[in-house]
């Protein structure tokens, strides 16, 4: 099997028009976006082309999108050798995102979002001093840490793949680092086959030499701080680390697969093959979802349109 060619892109600002020499249209597609229209092209349909959302986020976003926030400025100080105290840098992302409505649940509020946050900074912070990582620096001495970076898929897809760290280690090997905030840890083999960190690894290697890296990633690793409210009881599970053994990076085979993936989820993309997929009654999405109302009965009270990119 020939391998499939890959071109590095310079990334086009949010709302910009994507031109390339040779491709007549090209789509774009990122991790997120191809989940979703796997997951339900109705949904994609609603996301992406209707723009549509819901008047209150569901508190795992904003918790995540702090997170994040908090997350790169430790990192990026710490590629410096200065600090920035996660845990204050929670908060304040924290104090932002409760500016807009939140749906909470029962078991979690704002104050127990941003206490479990403050948690996982704190921890955080100590385990980055175990591991001993450190953010790699580009060619221009500037720590790769939320970067986007664009490839060109055979097809005219642009993938687009928003980097939270490539890391380097004391041993000196390159690794390709995603955060998350779940509310349970992954199985601790996810990341050797996950498409995320699968199109991160496509994504960074096409742009190593603007990068500025030495060889091609080594390794692709989850970074769980495993969301959870302070136990009342010193028994209680609360809010915790989980990182992922480093997984090796992907085959050839394995990526050729998933840009074929690729292309396919962009043709239905682009023949507007939008269908809707409830699955069946033990595992459907459809009650998880944002749309559900909207899609089975029309109702559309509690969406709207997104004024963003």
């Amino acid at each position: 099997m020939s391998a499939l060619p890959l071109v590095a892109v310079p990334p086009v600002p949010a709302g910009g028009q994507i031109t390339l020499p040779g491709v007549a249209k090209p789509l774009r597609l990122s991790h997120s976006r191809k989940q979703t229209m796997l997951t339900c092209g109705r949904k994609y349909r609603y996301v992406y082309v209707d723009r549509l959302e819901s008047d209150a986020a569901s508190y795992s976003l904003p918790f995540g999108g702090a997170a994040h926030t908090a997350l790169a400025q430790y990192v990026t100080a710490h590629a410096f050798g200065a600090y920035v105290d996660p845990a204050e840098a929670f908060v304040r992302a924290w104090t932002e995102q409760t500016k807009r409505p939140i749906a909470y649940s029962s078991i979690w509020s704002e104050e127990g979002c941003r206490l479990s946050g403050i948690k996982l900074m704190e921890q955080f912070r100590d385990k980055w001093a175990e591991l001993g990582w450190k953010a790699a620096l580009d060619k221009d001495g500037i720590p790769i840490v939320e970067r986007e970076l664009h490839v060109l898929l055979p097809g005219g897809v642009v993938y687009i793949a928003i980097i939270d760290a490539i890391v380097v280690t004391p041993d000196g090997r390159i690794l390709v680092m995603d955060f998350k905030t779940p509310g349970d840890a992954s199985m601790p083999t996810f990341a050797a086959i996950s498409d995320q960190l699968l199109g991160y690894q496509v994504a960074v290697n096409a742009n190593r030499e603007t990068l500025g890296l030495p060889r091609d990633v080594d390794g692709l690793v989850f970074f769980e701080l495993v969301k959870r409210p302070i136990p009342k009881t010193k028994s209680g599970t609360g809010p915790h680390i989980v990182v992922s053994e480093p997984a090796p990076p992907r085959s050839r085979q394995d990526i050729d697969e998933w840009i074929r993936e690729c292309q396919f989820v962009a043709r239905d993309i682009r023949d507007q093959r939008f269908a809707r997929r409830p699955m069946d009654s033990y595992c459907t999405p459809c009650e998880l979802c944002d749309f559900m109302s909207h899609c089975h009965s029309g109702i559309g009270h509690g969406l709207k349109a997104r004024t963003f990119s």
